[in-house]
């Protein structure tokens, strides 16, 4: 009996509270079928807000929009998959501690590969992005894959510019503190 409601409470959650559902609505987004790669390329227009970084533990950052495209298409026993980028993360400046946009663009090749990565003749080449799937594997799902690269393309350092006469633009009481220290 208390196993069922566990069940119930469960199945509840997982479809029919927002949070839940929202997490599999943005997932899915970013998980590519593979079954029709063998007939003609695929290609997915994707945009992407805070609720796709709150997927992660990443509590850095505090807003985002991307506009994300998947383009994959079949190659031998490869699938090759191209993820391009394009948009603005929010994060704290690393001087003052204010939420500072930052602008993300980039694009990466990634190979889907079938089988075990100690099998292949590749393992360890640092050349290219590698994923292996399971055999038989319906689809591929690249969230991870799309939510490291554009954390990578941020900047290493995120503080505010300066103005025209060489001021920062950073919280005034804030870099008073960094000054009188």
């Amino acid at each position: 009996m208390i196993a069922e409601c566990f069940l119930v409470v469960y199945i509840f959650l997982y479809f029919c509270h927002p949070i839940y559902g929202i997490m599999n609505e943005v997932q899915n987004q970013v998980k590519l079928p593979l079954s029709n790669l063998e007939r003609k390329a695929e290609r997915r227009e994707i945009r992407l807000n805070a609720d796709f970084f709150s997927l992660f533990d990443n509590s850095e950052i505090l807003d985002a929009y991307a506009d994300v495209v998947l383009e994959a298409k079949k190659v031998a026993e490869t699938i090759s998959v191209v993820v391009s980028f394009e948009g603005e993360i929010t994060v704290p400046c690393d001087r003052c501690l204010e939420a500072l946009a930052v602008s993300v663009r980039g694009e990466n090749a990634l190979s889907l590969r079938f089988g075990e990565a100690e099998d292949s003749d590749d393992w360890g080449n640092e050349e290219e992005d590698v994923m292996y799937l399971n055999r038989g594997a319906g689809e591929a799902d690249l969230t991870v894959y799309v939510y490291e690269s554009l954390c990578l393309a941020m900047p290493i350092q995120r503080v505010h510019g300066d103005d025209a006469e060489g001021n920062s633009l950073c919280n005034p009481e804030m870099t008073k503190y960094i000054k009188d220290s």
